[in-house]
């Protein structure tokens, strides 16, 4: 009847699959997505993390009374689950979004024919950079100055992201950050920026995300 977005179904949806193959939801994506497009930095998993080759980055939030950075714990991917668990970087994450714009495996094309499919309206207002949104399976759907564009940002409090992919380009943007309740206004300026730049628009149709 009106649309939320709500944590808890990713939660949901988690046990399901785990409950459905009688595997950790870390193991299942490892297996069906992650090793096929050869997602070697990509886990859901801190100790695995820690474990793997890449370097971890830290979160800070700004302190305004000391006026310096505070590192931060790390708030564990088990309990997060598909809620925002996943611990990756823009270089793995780029490769997922290049196997949604290309339709490619190991997904069929009548999976990725239900992700591009919106189920609901979840903004019927025009915002500064688009039109009126779109919700289906975790994207967001909408036109970005009249091309057709999906996203999906997110923010565990200690890290961000901001993801937009535009089928018909063939381009996307993978946007990772770790400034805690900060990562995502900077992000957004940052890739509606370069979205800006790669569909041509000039200066004076460009939305001030600074100013807002």
């Amino acid at each position: 009847v009106e649309w939320h977005y709500c944590n808890l179904m990713y939660v949901t949806l988690s046990h399901v699959v785990e409950t459905l193959t009688g595997r950790w939801l870390g193991d299942v994506l490892r297996d069906t997505i992650w090793k096929p497009l050869a997602m070697h930095s990509t886990y859901l998993s801190l100790q695995e993390a820690r474990r793997g080759p890449a370097h971890l980055a830290s979160a800070y939030i700004w302190r305004e009374d000391q006026e310096e950075y505070e590192k931060l714990q790390y708030v564990s991917a088990r309990f997060l689950g598909g809620a925002g668990g996943i611990i990756s970087n823009v270089l793995d994450y780029a490769k997922w979004i290049k196997c949604l714009i290309n339709e490619s495996e190991p997904l069929s094309k009548t999976v990725h024919r239900d992700i591009r499919t919106p189920r609901m309206i979840s903004d019927p207002e025009p915002s500064l950079t688009s039109d009126v949104q779109l919700y289906g399976l975790a994207w967001t759907r909408t036109t970005v100055h009249g091309e057709v564009a999906y996203w999906h940002d997110g923010s565990t409090l200690t890290f961000g992201a901001e993801v937009y992919w535009f089928p018909n380009l063939k381009n996307g943007i993978v946007a990772f950050a770790n400034g805690a309740l900060g990562s995502n206004p900077a992000e957004q300026v940052l890739v509606h920026r370069l979205m800006e730049v790669k569909l041509n628009v000039p200066a004076s149709r460009r939305a001030d995300l600074m100013k807002r």
